[in-house]
């Protein structure tokens, strides 16, 4: 039972990552705008840090693969919010 809350769980994070997150990522980098606001850009930033690490360190690679990934995801959130900010295009 495990391992098939393990597998559900890292296949909807995966999905999340790479369909959410890319396809605001997108969305902002066309429209030269970041959609969510600081709150909403750091929160996740942080959790998928924080869960990288954790699960990292109990050697939980349902947990990691996905977070590692949204980390990095995150980061380009992070990114685009203060370059579209930076440029005067946020509004």
């Amino acid at each position: 039972m495990e391992d098939f809350w393990g597998t559900l769980t890292m296949v909807l994070a995966l999905a999340m990552v790479f369909i959410a997150i890319p396809s605001q990522i997108i969305k902002n980098h066309k429209v030269k705008q970041c959609g969510p606001n600081f709150i909403m850009v750091t929160i996740p930033l942080a959790i998928f840090i924080s869960r990288t690490c954790y699960a990292y360190c109990i050697e939980s690679w349902y947990i990691f693969l996905p977070d590692f990934v949204g980390a990095i995801a995150s980061v380009l959130l992070f990114t685009q919010y203060f370059v579209y900010r930076k440029t005067g295009n946020l509004s």
